[in-house]
């Protein structure tokens, strides 16, 4: 393998990405390249419709039609793969293997990324069990460690002392069988919530705990914070640091500014 590669997670040499129009040809991207390594966060800053999300979308395999990568190689080095691998000269099928695997993407509207009918616990099991071969208890305990990751429901510990309290209060004695009842009540509820019945910003931690759920190389965060406030922006962002460095995974960013 090359040096370069050692500790490259994510290489993009020249990329340029199209799209036809009746009356021109327009470049929403045109000849970007960069490296991002392992454990390293990269942002992508400018204004609206300067080619952010195209860019994530061409990594992802995802660019919309008619759009187009016209040129260009993205390299991806996984800690499935001996040698990097180009993304664009790959199959769909085989591109599908990476994708929501190995890349995993976190968008900028929750609300558009989550399914309105099902649970979120149900999208965030699907989303583990596409990728892992589990059981479905085994795929719903990981979905709530995932939900307690990102801080959507407490730790073990802070639950069952939570709990405890209460129970004294209800009726003056505990038992750990009630404790350890209750505790998985309150978890299952997490797991039966509809989207709706959540905020913006507990929406985005759903959408950070799936995309974790099957531990991937490369987390793209396309705008991540723009629909929520700006506390709560600043809550999400340390969350993604976090999760950066406790799974040695590599962040692209993207933010847009207005001039």
């Amino acid at each position: 393998m090359s040096d370069r590669f050692r500790d490259t997670v994510l290489d993009i040499r020249n990329l340029s990405v199209e799209f036809p129009t009746e009356t021109e040809l327009v470049k929403a991207v045109s000849g970007l390249t960069f490296q991002l390594e392992r454990g390293q966060t990269i942002g992508i800053v400018g204004e609206s419709g300067s080619g952010k999300s195209v860019t994530s979308q061409a990594v992802m395999g995802l660019v919309p039609s008619p759009g187009r990568v016209t040129s260009g190689e993205i390299w991806l080095k996984t800690s499935a793969t001996i040698e990097p691998i180009n993304l664009l000269a790959l199959p769909e099928k085989q591109l599908r293997r990476y994708r929501g695997g190995e890349m995993a993407v976190i968008f900028q509207e929750p609300m558009s990324a989550l399914n309105p009918v099902y649970t979120i616990g149900y999208q965030i099991v699907e989303a583990i069990r596409q990728h892992q071969t589990v059981t479905m208890a085994e795929a719903q305990q990981q979905a709530i460690e995932r939900l307690q990751e990102v801080k959507l429901v407490a730790d073990e510990a802070s639950l069952r002392e939570q709990v405890s309290r209460e129970l004294e209060a209800e009726d003056g004695a505990t038992s750990k069988r009630d404790v350890l009842k209750r505790v998985a009540q309150i978890k299952q509820d997490w797991l039966d919530r509809y989207p709706h019945q959540l905020s913006g910003g507990q929406l985005q931690r759903v959408t950070i705990a799936m995309a974790i759920s099957s531990n991937p190389t490369l987390l793209i965060a396309d705008e991540p914070t723009t629909a929520l406030d700006v506390t709560v922006q600043a809550t999400i962002l340390k969350l993604l640091r976090e999760l950066r460095d406790r799974h040695q995974m590599s962040m692209m960013l993207s933010r847009t500014i207005w001039a």
